[in-house]
C-alpha cells in the first residue's frame, strides 16, 4: 500500500487475527520501520480495560518498534530463499 504522503505500509497479520507486524518504509529514507503489535486472545476483559485506560492516559502502549537499515533488511528478505536452497 502507497500513503499520499511518501509512505510505503505493509501490514502483515498473525494467524490469531489480533496479532501483527507492520512494516513501514519513508521515500526520503532508507530504513525500514517495523512495528509489532501484541495479540489480546485470550486476554481478560478487565486486562483489556486496563489497557485502555493507559493509552488514555498516555502510556506505554503493547507495541514494539524496530528500526532496520536497507541493507540489514535486505537479509529478512533474503533468508526465505536462502532457507530454500539449503
Amino acid at each position: 500500500m502507497k500513503n499520499p504522503e511518501g509512505k510505503k505500509e505493509l501490514v502483515i497479520k498473525c494467524v490469531d487475527n489480533c496479532s501483527c507486524l507492520s512494516v513501514d518504509k519513508y521515500d526520503d529514507c532508507g530504513d525500514h520501520y517495523i512495528t509489532l503489535y501484541k495479540s489480546y486472545s485470550g486476554k481478560s476483559f478487565w486486562f483489556r480495560l486496563k489497557d485502555i485506560w493507559k493509552i488514555l492516559v498516555g502510556d506505554q502502549v503493547s507495541s514494539f518498534d524496530i528500526v532496520l537499515s536497507e541493507e540489514d533488511f535486505s537479509k529478512i528478505k533474503r533468508f526465505n530463499s536462502e532457507k530454500e536452497n539449503l
